[in-house]
């Protein structure tokens, strides 16, 4: 299954908030209290909802049956590009909560939950770069191999 429409994307990440707030509230609240393991299985399951995301949804002229290679994100580097923005500034923004925290009590509070959301979005942030890195040469790559015809030139 390959999702190619904006609609079914959304309808995508929908389905998985929903699911989310169902085995967050619904399953793990009762069951675990406010800790680590509790904190680690939610982000366990949004980094899932990402890679979901990224082996399902297919961009226009994206071929749908071979599954995309491991490095592969998004359909194009701008989008790849973006989404490592936009991690990145998610940990800016922790970092300067983090600071303000620290600064408004006197003390440093990291917690385990800290740590493995720092990791996973530091790995989100390498894994969009990197794939607009391997997006950009593989556009670098089939330029090169294709003779381009032009209006002085016979292809």
């Amino acid at each position: 299954m390959r999702i190619r429409r904006t609609g079914y994307k959304v309808l995508y990440f929908m389905g998985c908030i929903a699911i989310y707030v169902v085995i967050t509230n619904v399953i793990l609240l009762p069951l675990l209290p406010a800790g680590p393991m509790r904190g680690s299985i939610q982000l366990v399951l949004g980094f899932l909802v990402v890679v979901g995301a990224c082996r399902l949804f297919r961009g226009p002229g994206e071929d749908i049956v071979p599954p995309r290679p491991w490095w592969r994100a998004t359909n194009r580097p701008k989008a790849s590009i973006v989404l490592g923005i936009l991690n990145a500034i998610g940990i800016l923004l922790g970092i300067i909560v983090l600071v303000i925290g620290q600064l408004s009590t006197g003390e440093l509070a990291l917690t385990f939950y800290d740590f493995l959301s720092a990791i996973e979005a530091a790995f989100l942030t390498w894994f969009y770069f990197n794939s607009a890195i391997h997006l950009r040469y593989q556009i670098t790559a089939q330029i090169g191999t294709h003779s381009i015809a032009t209006p002085s030139t016979p292809a």
